[in-house]
């Protein structure tokens, strides 16, 4: 017991402490979108860390889907029209950030004894630290307006081999004006 202390306080002094994490998402993953993040609906959503710069994923599909020339940019993302083995479905996107973010304790300790000793604190941009991952949020319904990834909706599966398909072309494709040549 008596090395128990010094060893949990040499731990405490050279580590940080995690408080938030982001998730390492590999593979498809599927989970209700308000669960992954509070701001989305209630659905369910095909979610993937996106690897590429900001944007890329918008790009992509405005070239793959060629929607409407009259459709105003903000609303690109909301309710795209797209078929898959003759089914009508429309899709919804969204790029979200999640941060795993840090409790940096030598930071804290030092400024800590600073101050005790009437001197000037210079850490406090250093008490805590925070790295964020971009994910790819997709939501697919039918026609009626029905989450297409709920595990009792008839097309589940084709959904989900859909979503899956478009992310491995998306990280397959490096130039997506080329995608206008491709033939459907």
């Amino acid at each position: 017991m008596k090395h128990f202390y010094p060893l949990i306080f040499v731990v405490l002094c050279t580590g940080c402490i995690p408080y938030k994490f982001a998730p390492k998402i590999k593979g498809d993953h599927i989970e209700v979108a308000h669960k992954f993040h509070r701001k989305l609906s209630r659905e369910h959503a095909f979610i993937f860390e996106d690897t590429k710069d900001a944007g890329e994923f918008y790009d992509y599909l405005y070239y793959k889907l060629q929607p409407d020339p009259n459709l105003h940019p903000d609303d690109f993302p909301y309710n795209l029209p797209v078929n898959f083995n003759g089914q009508q479905a429309f899709l919804t996107f969204y790029e979200v950030e999640r941060s795993t973010n840090t409790l940096n304790l030598i930071p804290l300790f030092i400024d800590g004894a600073l101050q005790a000793n009437d001197r000037e604190t210079f850490l406090e941009d250093l008490y805590t630290s925070r790295v964020g991952r971009w994910y790819i949020v997709m939501i697919l319904r039918d026609a009626e307006v029905n989450d297409m990834l709920n595990p009792q909706h008839p097309f589940h599966e084709e959904a989900k081999a859909y979503l899956s398909a478009l992310k491995k072309e998306y990280f397959g494709t490096g130039h997506y004006p080329g995608l206008l040549m491709v033939k459907k």
